[in-house]
């Protein structure tokens, strides 16, 4: 003979399994959210810039050279 406790374990999960059966029935489809484009920073053109020009216009600014 099978065991109480055993019995209702099942009785209990197939209850569980009904309850979660009807509430993805009632569920309604979630709307996707649309994405948002990243702005683009904008970079420092000191960089890309040529440096030279700058250092020798400090030196002569500074040494006079």
């Amino acid at each position: 003979m099978v065991g109480i406790e055993r019995l209702r374990g099942h009785l209990f999960k197939l209850q569980r399994k009904k309850e979660d059966w009807k509430g993805k029935k009632q569920k309604k489809k979630k709307k996707k959210k649309k994405k948002k484009k990243k702005k683009k920073k904008k970079k420092n053109l000191t960089n890309k810039q040529n440096i030279l020009p700058l250092v020798q216009n400090m030196l002569i600014f500074c040494y006079g050279y």
